[in-house]
């Protein structure tokens, strides 16, 4: 039977398209995007800032003197948010030379030079062994073939860039136990509960009644800011809703 799958997802791609288009052909001195109530500079072959990371952005908790890593920061966005909410420094990545001189801009201009690092990097590539209080990502999350860093903005060939960063996010948590808020914030428990037995990243301990005081595992939905661990089985603790793996 014919479903409407593939009309949305066709949709979605001309939809998708356009914005790639619209990305490349600003003029060479750039412009400027309001969101959330502050001024961003994008050049050329930068992601802008869209409403698919402002969840992440109105929700995620940092506390003062942390220190945050944004993979994939595109304009950086995400990491100056970071710098408000007072992080003692942040570390912004990503591979695309256009997103680098973006964000580069973007943290002089609301005055966190000092505070935030902007580095060419494939995912955790020039990290080496740093770790990390927080870690934040919006990371491209559809399985199409992207044929240039453009298009990597917005397209997965394989869902190779968000195995890669599961791959290797844990080594740079300075726990091993992560939290998870969609699009992806990771931070430290404050409990230090271990994972689970088979060590999936997301995992929670066998048989852990979430909600549980004192073990670190309550699960909460994005309006309610923290998400330990996110599959298709959890719900909010506090107002019920399931919430699914897929963004």
């Amino acid at each position: 039977m014919e479903t409407s799958a593939a009309p949305a997802a066709a949709s979605i791609d001309r939809w998708q398209q356009k914005r790639q288009q619209a990305f490349k052909q600003i003029p060479d001195e750039g412009r400027t995007i309001r969101y959330l109530g502050k001024d961003f500079h994008v050049y050329p072959n930068t992601f802008w800032p869209f409403n698919d990371s402002q969840p992440l952005v109105r929700n995620f908790r940092i506390e003062p003197g942390d220190s945050v890593l944004d993979v994939g920061t595109g304009s950086g966005v995400i990491a100056v948010f970071a710098c408000y909410r007072g992080a003692g420094r942040v570390l912004a990545l990503d591979v695309n030379p256009a997103a680098i001189r973006s964000a580069k801009r973007n943290a002089r201009e609301h005055g966190f030079g000092n505070v935030m690092e902007v580095r060419r990097s494939n995912l955790f590539e020039k990290v080496g062994d740093e770790q990390f209080d927080v870690i934040t990502a919006n990371l491209p999350f559809r399985n199409k073939f992207a044929h240039d860093v453009v298009a990597r903005s917005q397209w997965d060939t394989d869902f190779r860039t968000n195995t890669e960063f599961f791959a290797q996010v844990r080594r740079h948590m300075k726990t091993r136990r992560p939290h998870l808020l969609r699009p992806f914030q990771l931070r430290r428990s404050r409990c230090g509960a271990a994972p689970g037995e088979g060590g999936r990243l997301l995992d929670p301990p066998d048989g852990a009644q979430h909600g549980r005081e004192g073990r670190g595992e309550t699960i909460l939905c994005l309006p309610h800011q923290i998400t330990p661990c996110c599959r298709p089985s959890m719900r909010c603790a506090r107002c019920r809703t399931w919430r699914g793996a897929a963004r």
